[in-house]
């Protein structure tokens, strides 16, 4: 049984959280309103945190990456 402190599971929970309104705004967006450029705006943001898991080529320390991939998060949901 694998066991999850309080503060990581909240941190998970939020994060689901951020995913889930990510999902949703591209349906809202293309299905919806429609929005060709607010769609291309979130794709690019999911691009961008992808990518800054990869960022470095090694050449970062893990909490480099791991405060890009955080700043890219915090984006995520933003679009014009």
């Amino acid at each position: 049984m694998i066991l999850i402190a309080e503060a990581d599971l909240a941190t998970l929970l939020c994060k689901i959280e951020k995913y889930e309104r990510f999902l949703h705004d591209i349906r809202l967006y293309s299905e919806i309103i429609m929005d060709e450029q607010s769609i291309r705006d979130l794709i690019a943001n999911a691009c961008r945190w992808s990518s800054a898991h990869r960022d470095g080529n090694g050449e970062l320390s893990e909490e480099e990456v791991n405060e890009r991939v955080f700043e890219a998060f915090k984006r995520l949901l933003n679009h014009s």
